[in-house]
């Protein structure tokens, strides 16, 4: 390249000679002098110079020389190309060497012409072929075992379960003892016999498994496990099924406390009773804020009823729930059909909902309670008169005066039994026959107990009343004799709320501490609490109640708020 720079140079020098007038005169001169420039020194170019007597021919000329002299001087500078050592050639010769070795494990894939691998090479690599294709071969064969295994596992087919739930049911059945039979029981055990109560295992399970035959090899999927409806897993380990219980729903609509509260006897709705002088009507079934994942603030009442003049003090449902039934500080007992009811919240009003006002009481109604099959209710208030209606006439049939214990605070039914009604009094309780208006029973309360009894309940099936005291106990007593069978301190405070549960095997409590305490009849011990409402002038629970037919309880206190478990 260099060369050929100094030609392209010389070139140039040629097309400018005509500047030399030397050049231009003889000719050859030019050339001579350029060849004598060539040979001489850089320092004798002007001097020395004999073809060009011109200045600026010679300093043209003289230029392209210089150009060309330094060129040639880096030409002989530059360091000589690296040439090819014998280390170089044999590091080249090593990894070519690498190269085949690298190949050599590759020769048992089929060359590009279509035959076997290498014949140099794939003699090496037979053995371990072979060895590696049958240990491939032994796992193919250990995992189709496996999966065969697993095939066998057969699930029993629904003709199978059916069998075995017939069998378990006959071997499970068990002979009903009779009231007086298991009063006895109560009184002298003071626990609940065993075979009345399918829920909790029996003692004789030590294991606390039950006996289910067959059905203990079934693996079973529980749809309420893992949330608040489910039943504690520790306790069945520990011999004590039981249900955990969690609030669902909190219902904020009251602008003051929730005095009383009536589940629907079949749905899911609730009635509620507030000291604003309201009742509402709650569908816990449906939301009608629109949104499918009802929350618990969500839930607006679908009707409220007014018509009291004041605080409403209490509210019961009828047998059938077609209509709702209150009584307040107004001395008022007030009808409400709930049959005439939509459920919509936004329907148009219907004079019909409002139904016949009873005024047979002369001052404050404090409590309400429906028989649970009968069309009967007794009415408890704060004139000392206890009152036995007829709810399908609407008329009172026996009024008992009991001035001389004082007003009544509470009252309830008999289911099996529509002659008597017990109620409670600030220091007595007592059972009343409905004909003569005269106790029959007096339950003997403790000397050192001379408190007010705020509640009294019947147990569903045994003759069993249950009382809420102010000096923090509950205590139980047997309504044929009036006998004290057991009592025991429930709370920190007064309790003020009790209710059973439909089948007589778990008692709800309320107080003025603000908890719920979940009771097990069976062995009077505490299963779960719960601190949820706020106290409110020195009070907190005024209410509790199980639905009739469903896991559901609800509880309403002087916070105006009122919250459905499950």
């Amino acid at each position: 390249m260099d060369n050929a720079l100094m030609a392209a140079e010389s070139a140039l020098c040629a097309t400018f000679d005509f500047l030399n007038p030397d050049m231009a005169r003889g000719g050859s001169g030019g050339t001579g002098s350029v060849n004598e420039e060539e040979d001489s020194d850089e320092g004798d170019d002007d001097d020395d110079h004999e073809g060009g007597t011109g200045r600026g021919g010679r300093s043209f000329t003289g230029m392209f020389q210089r150009n060309r002299k330094s060129r040639q001087t880096m030409i002989a500078t530059r360091p000589p190309p690296k040439s090819t050592s014998n280390e170089d050639m044999a590091q080249a010769a090593t990894g070519e060497a690498e190269t085949e070795n690298a190949l050599k494990e590759f020769d048992f894939l089929p060359s590009e012409e279509g035959g076997g691998g290498g014949e140099a090479r794939s003699s090496d690599s037979d053995e371990a072929w072979s060895s590696s294709s049958s240990s491939i071969a032994r796992m193919k064969e250990e995992f189709k075992n496996e999966q065969k295994d697993r095939r066998g596992i057969l699930r029993p087919k629904r003709s199978q379960l059916q069998d075995m739930l017939s069998t378990l049911n006959k071997d499970e059945e068990i002979t009903d003892l009779t009231e007086s039979q298991i009063a006895h029981s109560f009184i002298h055990n003071n626990q609940m016999p065993a075979n009345q109560s399918s829920f909790p295992p029996s003692e004789s399970d030590t294991d606390g498994t039950l006996a289910l035959g067959e059905l203990a090899a079934l693996t079973v999927n529980n749809d309420t496990e893992g949330s608040g409806g489910g039943y504690d897993m520790s306790a069945i380990r520990d011999g004590s099924l039981r249900k955990t219980w969690s609030t669902k729903y909190t219902l904020r609509s009251h602008f003051d406390g929730v005095r009383s509260l009536a589940f629907h006897p079949e749905d899911l709705m609730l009635m509620t009773a507030s000291d604003d002088g309201t009742l509402k009507y709650w569908n816990l079934f449906r939301n009608w804020n629109g949104n499918k994942k009802a929350s618990s603030v969500d839930f607006e009442p679908v009707h409220t009823f007014r018509g009291h003049d004041g605080p409403v003090l209490s509210c019961t449902m009828n047998a059938n729930g077609e209509c709702c039934i209150s009584g307040g500080a107004d001395s008022t007992i007030r009808v409400w059909n709930l049959s005439c009811t939509t459920g919509d919240p936004y329907e148009a009003y219907d004079p019909a909902i409002a139904g016949p006002i009873l005024r047979e009481h002369t001052d404050a109604v404090w409590h309400l309670k429906h028989h649970p099959t009968q069309p009967y209710m007794v009415s408890c208030s704060a004139d000392s008169r206890l009152i036995w209606w007829n709810t399908e006439k609407m008329a009172p049939l026996t009024k008992l005066s009991v001035s001389d214990w004082g007003a009544p605070t509470s009252a309830d039914t008999f289911p099996g039994d529509v002659a008597r009604v017990a109620a409670s009094f600030p220091h007595h309780a007592a059972v009343f026959d409905v004909e003569t208006g005269k106790p029959v029973v007096n339950f003997k309360i403790p000397d050192n107990a001379a408190d007010t009894v705020y509640r009294i309940i019947i147990h569903p099936s045994l003759p069993i009343a249950v009382t809420a005291h102010e000096d923090r106990e509950i205590r139980f007593f047997d309504t044929n004799t009036g006998e004290l069978l057991s009592s025991m301190v429930a709370h920190l405070d007064a309790v003020s709320a009790l209710s059973l549960d439909s089948t007589g095997l778990y008692l709800v409590s309320g107080s003025h501490d603000s908890s719920l305490r979940f009771w097990s009849m069976d062995t009077k011990t505490c299963v779960q609490e719960t601190t949820i409402h706020r106290k409110k002038f020195d009070e907190s629970v005024y209410c509790v109640a199980f639905h009739p037919s469903k896991n559901y309880v609800a509880s309403g206190a002087a916070d105006g708020v009122c919250k459905v478990y499950a």
